[in-house]
């Protein structure tokens, strides 16, 4: 394996950009999502949320939770691949735990830092979001059922079903879950790469081997 692939920079960098790719596909399923959901307007809810947080939220918290889950173990997987593919060599597993649970906990705090600074409602840190208002309501942080001094009319834009006036009341929640989240998130990205620098490797040998299979019938 050249050197360069196995330092921590290039591989930090590498799989941070990785995971920021993976962390904008719950954004996408969304999306995606809510094109097949009606969003209620204010009126509608009449400030009784229980809609939202009885169907809408668990329904959306499944699909980022496992969008989020997904796109670390598919993106690493293909790092992996390409990387393995390229270099013709594997890094140790000790290594590349490392560096992924590095790369993961940069991850962490850029969803919670971009999140928090579009309120959840933008491209990072929905797949938080969700889960922690649902807790936030079952432990009684607020009630759902009056959220009148708490929703505006910007609360359901573009179909993100984000109320933001509760995202102070259960931030220490977006948290807690952010850490629990990312721990899976780091173990399934650590098994896409170590299957994709497999893979990888072992697609390299079959093609170096087809390689001289061929120059030898062509001599």
């Amino acid at each position: 394996m050249r050197k360069h692939y196995g330092g921590f920079i290039y591989n930090f960098t590498i799989y941070s950009v990785t995971m920021i790719i993976a962390s904008l596909v719950p954004f996408l399923a969304r999306t995606l999502a809510s094109f097949f959901i009606k969003t209620p307007s204010i009126i509608e809810l009449k400030a009784n949320a229980s809609y939202l947080f009885d169907v809408i939220y668990p329904i959306m918290g499944v699909v980022t939770l496992a969008a989020f889950l997904f796109g670390g173990y598919a993106a690493c997987y293909i790092s992996g691949y390409n990387i393995a593919y390229k270099a013709r060599g594997r890094l140790p597993e000790n290594k590349v735990k490392t560096q992924i649970i590095v790369c993961g906990v940069f991850i962490m705090f850029w969803n919670l830092f971009f999140g928090y600074g579009s309120e959840f409602g933008g491209f990072f840190g929905s797949h938080f979001w969700y889960i922690s208002a649902i807790f936030g309501s079952l432990i009684g942080l607020f009630d759902k059922s009056n959220l009148l001094n708490t929703l505006t009319p910007n609360d359901l834009r573009l179909n993100n079903f984000v109320i933001t006036g509760i995202t102070p009341l259960i931030i220490w929640i977006i948290i807690l879950f952010s850490i629990i989240i990312t721990g899976f998130f780091v173990y399934l990205s650590f098994k896409g790469r170590v299957k994709g620098e497999a893979d990888g490797l072992a697609a390299k040998e079959k093609d170096v081997e087809k390689l001289k299979n061929s120059d030898t019938s062509i001599r």
